[in-house]
C-alpha cells in the first residue's frame, strides 16, 4: 500500500488581478503533480484552505475535483485548524462528504484519519482530539497486529520540528496516547500544522515524567509553498518505506512570488538537502523494545 503525503496547502482567495494568475498555476501544477503520484492514497494534511470559508473552499475543491478525475487518484483530507474558520466541522462534512475521522485497512496495515483541530479560533490555533473521537480509537485499533499510520494535522508534542512550541502541537496527547495504547512500534505518525520538513523516530521522552511519547516514527509534512515537497510513504511486507518529492525550481520560483504576496508569514524555502525525509523502518512484530 502507497500513499502519498501533502502538507498544508493554505490555498487563499485574492482578487489582485497580479497574484491570481499565479496562485491559480501554482495551485494546478501542484496538485496535478501530487495526484498523478502513483499511490492508493492521495491525503492533504490539513489546512487546505487559509481562511476556510466556502469561497476558498469550492475554488480549491472544484481544482481536486477536475485533476482528480483526470488522475483517477483517491483524494481525502485531515482538517486543519485554518479549515474551520469560515465552516463548522458539521458543515465540513455534509459539503464533502467525507467524515471528519475515520479508518480504512487492509490486511497488514491500517490508516486512520485523525482530527486533531478544536473548535474555530484565530487565537487558539494548537490541537485537541475530543472524547467522542477518543472512546472511538479505543475500539478500532484493537485486533490484530497490523502497520498502523495515523493522519492528523498537529504533531504530538516533543517529537518533530516546532512541536514544543505554544499552540504548536496536541494539547491532550496523554489522553490519546492512552487510547492508542495497543499499538506497537510498527506505528507512524503523519501531521502539518508546522510548516517544516521533520523526521523523528522517537524514543521515551526522559525529560518528562508525567508521560511518554509513544516509540514510534514520526512524520511531519512541511508546506509546499515553503518547503517545496510532498511526501510518499509505502507500507511492505518487509517495513515503512518513505521519501520525499522534491519540487522543481520553476515551481519553486512560483511558490516564492506566492508568498511573498499571498502568504508572507510561512517560512523561508528550505534546500532540498534540509527537506529530505526519506527513511527505511523495518517491519517489527509485536511491541518490540527499541
Amino acid at each position: 500500500m502507497k500513499i502519498a503525503l501533502m502538507g498544508d496547502l493554505h490555498y487563499s482567495l485574492d482578487e489582485r488581478a497580479e497574484v491570481q494568475s499565479a496562485r491559480d498555476n501554482w495551485y494546478r501544477a501542484i496538485l496535478d503533480r501530487f495526484l498523478a503520484e502513483d499511490a492508493d492514497f492521495h491525503v492533504a494534511l490539513g489546512d487546505l484552505t487559509h481562511h476556510g470559508t466556502p469561497p476558498e473552499w469550492e475554488r480549491l475543491w472544484d481544482l481536486v475535483s477536475i485533476l482528480q478525475v483526470n488522475r483517477r487518484s483517491d483524494f481525502s483530507f485531515v482538517l486543519g485548524n485554518h479549515d474551520t474558520l469560515g465552516w463548522t466541522k458539521r458543515e465540513l462534512e455534509r459539503w464533502s462528504r467525507q467524515p471528519r475521522y475515520f479508518m480504512q485497512e487492509g490486511t497488514d496495515w491500517r490508516l486512520v484519519w485523525l482530527d486533531t483541530t478544536k473548535q474555530a479560533s484565530r487565537q487558539d490555533w494548537g490541537g485537541e482530539v475530543d472524547a467522542q473521537q477518543l472512546r472511538w480509537l479505543q475500539g478500532v485499533v484493537k485486533g490484530r497486529v497490523k502497520t498502523t499510520l495515523l493522519l492528523g494535522h498537529h504533531p504530538f508534542p516533543n517529537t518533530t520540528t516546532k512541536s514544543a512550541d505554544v499552540m504548536m502541537s496536541i494539547d491532550n496527547a496523554e489522553e490519546l496516547t492512552a487510547a492508542l495504547a495497543s499499538l506497537g512500534p510498527d506505528t507512524v505518525y503523519c501531521n502539518g500544522h508546522n510548516h517544516v520538513n521533520s523526521l523523528v523516530r522517537a524514543y521515551p521522552d526522559k525529560r518528562d515524567s508525567s508521560w511518554r511519547n509513544p516509540t514510534w516514527t514520526y512524520v511531519q509534512c512541511g508546506a509546499p509553498l515553503s518547503c517545496g515537497t510532498y511526501c510518499v510513504l509505502e507500507v511492505t511486507g518487509e517495513g515503512v518505506k518513505l521519501e520525499t518529492r522534491v519540487l522543481g525550481s520553476d515551481m519553486s520560483a512560483m511558490a516564492r512570488h506566492l508568498v511573498v504576496n499571498i502568504n508572507g508569514y510561512m517560512d523561508e524555502f528550505v534546500t532540498a538537502a534540509d527537506a529530505d525525509l526519506s527513511l527505511f523502518v523495518p517491519r517489527l512484530d509485536g511491541d518490540v523494545a527499541l
